[in-house]
């Protein structure tokens, strides 16, 4: 284990005697003040020294000024957690000014023009498009009590003479030229595929006779 020396653990005199200081003890305390010194010079170099700009710093760069920006790369490292702040107070700064000048336009333009259009579309639906919303649905309403009432016999009149009229339609000449039409489109059909199908078996037919022919007439050959 590492013995660690202080003014207070060694030779420490018991109760009620004198303490006795030793040229050891003298020397002891002069080293510790000069490696606190040395530690507190160490401190005030690396504080006092120039680095790469951390990434802290680099962020609140992105919408800071250009004069930040120019003096990035010659801030010491004590000084760069203030100049990051001072970045932060200016971008909520411009921020916060953005912001108010938007309220502000908002507020005095935007939403009085708002406003006023909303009333001029409050005003016309309460004055003209629910009185006609009314008057349609009245007349609607009346309209059909006639129906179910009073024109009960003209309702059904009509849908007879409309039935009647389609009966007719499918009944009438036009119907018979088409089924006609269709008959003779279908016997067409038909006629055309028996006559392919007589000229395909002609076609074989003359062929299977001239393959006979011809191994006869190699049969002969052969006996000849």
């Amino acid at each position: 284990m590492s013995r660690q020396f202080t003014l207070s653990t060694s030779n420490s005199p018991s109760r009620g005697e004198l303490p006795i200081i030793t040229k050891r003890d003298i020397t002891r305390a002069e080293a510790l003040l000069l490696s606190s010194a040395v530690k507190a010079r160490e401190i005030v170099r690396r504080a006092d020294s120039v680095r790469p700009p951390p990434k802290f710093l680099l962020d609140t760069i992105l919408s800071s000024t250009t004069a930040s920006e120019a003096k990035l790369h010659a801030v010491k490292r004590k000084e760069e957690h203030i100049i990051a702040a001072r970045n932060l107070m200016s971008t909520l700064s411009v921020h916060s000014t953005k912001f108010n000048h938007q309220l502000r336009t908002f507020t005095s333009t935007l939403a009085p023009a708002l406003h006023k259009e909303l009333q001029i579309l409050e005003d016309m639906v309460e004055n003209t498009m629910t009185p006609r919303v009314r008057s349609a649905a009245d007349e609607a309403g009346e309209l059909s009590m006639k129906l179910t009432t009073t024109s009960t016999l003209a309702v059904r009149g009509l849908n007879d003479s409309i039935d009647v009229a389609q009966r007719r339609r499918k009944r009438g000449p036009v119907r018979w030229v088409r089924r006609l039409g269709y008959t003779l489109i279908e016997w067409a059909v038909v006629g055309l595929l028996w006559a392919i199908w007589a000229v395909v078996t002609l076609v074989r037919g003359a062929m299977a006779m001239l393959k006979c022919v011809a191994r006869v007439g190699r049969w002969l050959v052969w006996l000849v």
